[in-house]
């Protein structure tokens, strides 16, 4: 995504890219400086979470609720949000004529 063959094939998408720092500590400190200048990017960091606050599941038991929102990641997740600076360009439009050159619809009209 680094590369600038990647980052000018996306110059045009908006996109939600989820980082893995747990990974690799470099990995956003070498993709943010690639698409700052196609991109307004933010950050969006996990909040906290409370499932007792999703009525479909008041049949399940808390340590069930616990379980089913935790992702049991290694370390808070964030996210970069990258928005398109530029718009795409427009398609082209193509007019196609139809030219019905038949006997049976030449004399018609």
């Amino acid at each position: 995504m680094t590369s600038p063959v990647s980052v000018g094939a996306l110059k045009h998408s908006n996109m939600i890219i989820e980082i893995h720092d747990f990974v690799s500590s470099a990995m956003l400190p070498s993709v943010m400086p690639s698409l700052a200048a196609s991109h307004r990017l933010s950050l969006v960091y996990a909040g906290p979470r409370n499932p007792h606050a999703f009525a479909f599941l008041d049949h399940c038991t808390d340590f069930e609720k616990w379980l089913l929102i935790c992702e049991n990641r290694p370390q808070a997740q964030r996210w970069m949000i990258a928005e398109r600076r530029a718009q795409p360009p427009e398609p082209e439009s193509h007019t196609v004529q139809l030219v019905i050159d038949h006997p049976s619809v030449a004399g018609s009209g």
